[in-house]
């Protein structure tokens, strides 16, 4: 399957699932959730695109492409389907023709349910927060939901290392002090230091 990004960058994608996002408003402030769609009878609004060979595709670490990844986001329902009609019957979508609002920080973007401008949000971030069917986490990458049973999943033991993923992922979710794109930016050692400062908390 082909796709004709945002930008115009021809990718090839192995897998495309339809989302479904929901945002209220809670003690002041606005909570989202995101999570592929149990079947086609949701209010789907946007898709999950997980990429062939991420690293020559977008030139990014596992982390910042987490396996190659990205969500178009307040999509109408008819968008979300044309572009998955079009996939399966010619092998091809266009994502080119939309104007995208201009940020991908996921505080500022605006959800609608498709009245609006879509978004997109790439790499590690379309995936944060993702929900997914049978209870798995929501901090798995998008390709996590065909692990056969008994074949390995990645995790690492206390004789392997942690790889900078596994340590970005890990501070995200045990602390709020730094941002998608503040964790992108360091390297082993910082989130190392970082990492073992928060467990020392505990």
């Amino acid at each position: 399957m082909l796709i004709k990004s945002v930008n115009g960058t021809i990718l090839k994608v192995e897998k495309v699932e339809p989302v479904v996002e929901k945002r209220d408003i809670f003690n002041g402030t606005v909570n989202r959730r995101v999570a592929v769609a149990k079947d086609m009878t949701q209010d789907i609004s946007g898709l999950l695109f997980s990429f062939a060979s991420s690293a020559s595709q977008f030139g990014l670490d596992a982390f910042q492409a987490n396996e190659g990844t990205m969500l178009i986001g307040n999509l109408p329902r008819r968008g979300v389907e044309e572009c998955l009609e079009s996939i399966l019957k010619n092998g091809y979508a266009d994502l080119s023709g939309y104007s995208y609002q201009p940020s991908e920080d996921i505080t500022k973007l605006k959800f609608d349910n498709g009245k609006s401008a879509p978004y997109f949000i790439r790499g590690f971030a379309a995936t944060m927060g993702l929900e997914r069917p049978m209870g798995l986490s929501p901090f798995a990458p998008a390709q996590m939901g065909n692990i056969p049973v008994g074949e390995d999943d990645g995790d690492y033991t206390e004789d392997e290392p942690m790889t900078a993923e596994d340590m970005r992922r890990d501070i995200y979710a045990m602390s709020d002090k730094y941002t998608i794109s503040q964790l992108a930016n360091m390297n082993e050692d910082e989130l190392s230091d970082i990492l073992k400062g928060i467990e020392s908390q505990f």
